[in-house]
């Protein structure tokens, strides 16, 4: 069948989606399949916030492009690198609130965050603040 998300495939009456494989069956009962469409995860690519996209355990949050992409398309769709930084379940940075800037109080943790960098008056670095890089 050519249905590639839970919506579509609820739509057929007669099919279920199996979450954990990202398919559409005939409605057969399978373990853990779902049957009603009020259960299923939004897709990846419909998330416009790395929290929302972080809820669907499938999908990661690409940092520079702001966008929402399923785990298994992420090489396909990031060709040339444009996702250096990539936060999801599995990714180095696992959690959202590891990309707030103003959350670090001292240059070494600020730099440790993607995209950050410690602004401070010259002679001294102490009076600094973690801005995110612009552009």
């Amino acid at each position: 069948n050519d249905y590639s998300d839970c919506d579509s495939c609820l739509k057929d009456g007669a099919c279920e989606w199996v979450e954990d494989y990202k398919f559409c069956s005939r409605r057969r009962g399978l373990w853990r399949a779902i049957t009603d469409a009020s259960k299923c995860r939004k897709p990846c690519e419909k998330s416009t916030s790395c929290e929302e996209c972080l809820d669907n355990p499938s999908c990661v949050w690409c940092e520079k492009t702001s966008l929402c992409l399923q785990t298994m398309s992420l090489l396909s769709r990031n060709p040339f690198g444009q996702c250096s930084v990539v936060v999801g379940q599995y990714a180095p940075f696992g959690s959202c609130s590891n990309r707030d800037c103003s959350r670090a109080s001292d240059c070494g943790s600020c730099l440790a965050i993607p995209h950050c960098g410690w602004c401070a008056p010259r002679g001294d670095p102490s009076r600094g603040r973690c801005a995110r890089e612009i552009g």
